[in-house]
């Protein structure tokens, strides 16, 4: 099973924001919102990526800070990890 966790900042962005962002770029990049933790601006995702079933968490931070974990079996990093861009490309949309 691959697993992978990457972080990124966006500067100028409030946590508040960028969690609703990630509500909206999650669908946009092809996973499914399962769960949500507003308090704690996490989102859970599940979803498909061809054959294989990717889940995990998606959450902001305070300090303008997006970390995406995924992980699924079947999938190489490579792939988990174009998966974490183009969710990370889908908040930064989102919040132009």
């Amino acid at each position: 099973m691959a697993k992978i966790q990457e972080t990124k900042s966006l500067p100028g962005k409030q946590a508040g924001e960028v969690y609703q962002a990630i509500l909206q770029a999650v669908p946009k990049a092809g996973l499914e919102v399962w769960k949500r933790r507003d308090i704690a601006w996490l989102v859970m995702v599940r979803g498909g990526n061809g054959s294989a079933a990717v889940d995990g968490n998606v959450s902001a931070r305070p300090g303008s800070q997006v970390t995406v974990a995924l992980n699924a079996a079947g999938l190489s990093e490579e792939a988990l990890r174009a998966q974490a861009e183009t969710i990370f490309t889908h908040i930064v949309s989102a919040l132009e």
